[in-house]
């Protein structure tokens, strides 16, 4: 008896690591998804008593064949998924995974609204340092990520080709032929002006093609430093992400060159652009798990009429045999 555990004493192997598995998921693979489930399992000789996905414990119970479950949510791109376990004794084991996520074409920022700002014309004993403005305005309307906006440095070459001044683009009818020609559905023109103690500032979004106003918003505030200019600009951007929110709904109609949608009057209003699409599922190769939908656009529609649970719109650059009752839309 003795000589058996003497045996086994001198036999005795050192533990191997974890083994972990992954569900349904390649080691590189694409999704159209804001959020990845990450299902699995991990087996060791012994007890498992840490498993982390990104450094995030998802361990429920200790055992030697344990299972776990984890949602990430995922950034446009490349997003690196480690899945890390160690078992009682201390060995280890890791398994890495990179999700990239695509962004549907209809969600694109290359889709949304494009548009402009323009110099704003200042009224009133109103300081030098308001020329900021507009440039924080622009770097505003950016980082909300809502519009499209076009690189002001092709503003300066359109002015010189066109042999403009920027106090030109003050007049409405310039201002929207220039903006025709940089491409731009819609522009933003404003004033500045002096009121009292503070600057009240007035800014128009007008639509391009239509020359309709689509949105007017204003600021006020006591300060002509940068710090209380980049605050009002800041709060101007806010109020025109607000007043063109991206909601989307479904085409539950076709009437020829006309669509009825289900976006009432509390998500869009007359004279929006929206953008008409189609999804189509993306299936893994081997498995067929749906890995998401990205969409075909299959035109754009001008809203002519709100009812309180309804939109009629007008296609612009696609024919009515072309747009099915179910397509989706969304606010361009």
């Amino acid at each position: 008896m003795r000589s058996y555990f003497v045996a086994n004493l001198f036999n005795h192997k050192d533990p191997r690591p974890p083994t972990i598995r992954l569900k349904d998921w390649a080691d590189t693979q694409t999704v159209f998804l804001e959020k990845a489930y990450i299902e699995g399992e991990v087996s060791a000789e012994s007890k498992v008593e840490s498993v982390t996905v990104n450094q995030i414990p998802v361990l429920r119970r200790k055992g030697r064949h344990i299972f776990f479950s984890h949602m990430a949510n995922l950034k446009e791109g490349e997003n690196i998924l480690t899945v890390a376990a160690r078992d009682e004794f201390g060995q280890r084991a890791t398994k890495r995974i990179i999700i990239i996520r695509r962004v549907p074409k209809a969600l694109q920022l290359a889709e949304r609204l494009s548009l402009t700002v323009f110099p704003f014309e200042h009224k009133g004993d109103v300081s030098a340092a308001s020329l900021a403005f507009q440039d924080n305005l622009i770097d505003a309307l950016v980082h909300r990520n809502r519009f499209r906006v076009v690189e002001r440095n092709k503003l300066e070459v359109i002015l010189e080709e066109q042999r403009l001044s920027r106090t030109a683009l003050f007049d409405q009818d310039t201002a929207l032929k220039v903006g025709k020609l940089l491409a731009a559905r819609s522009v933003i023109t404003g004033n500045i002006v002096k009121a009292g103690t503070g600057i009240h500032v007035v800014a128009r979004l007008v639509d391009t093609q239509t020359s309709r106003i689509l949105s007017r918003q204003n600021v006020y505030g006591e300060g002509e430093d940068f710090p209380a200019l980049q605050f009002m600009a800041e709060g101007m951007a806010v109020q025109f992400h607000r007043d063109f929110p991206l909601v989307g709904g479904l085409i539950v109609e076709q009437r020829g060159q006309e669509i009825l949608t289900n976006l009432g009057k509390d998500l869009i209003k007359p004279q929006r652009r929206l953008i008409l699409y189609r999804e189509e599922p993306i299936e893994h190769p081997v498995t067929g798990k749906v890995l998401g939908a990205n969409n075909r656009i299959i035109g754009r529609a001008l809203v002519t009429e709100v009812m309180p649970d309804m939109s009629k719109a007008e296609l612009l650059d696609c024919k009515g045999e072309a747009v099915r009752r179910l397509d989706r839309v969304m606010a361009e």
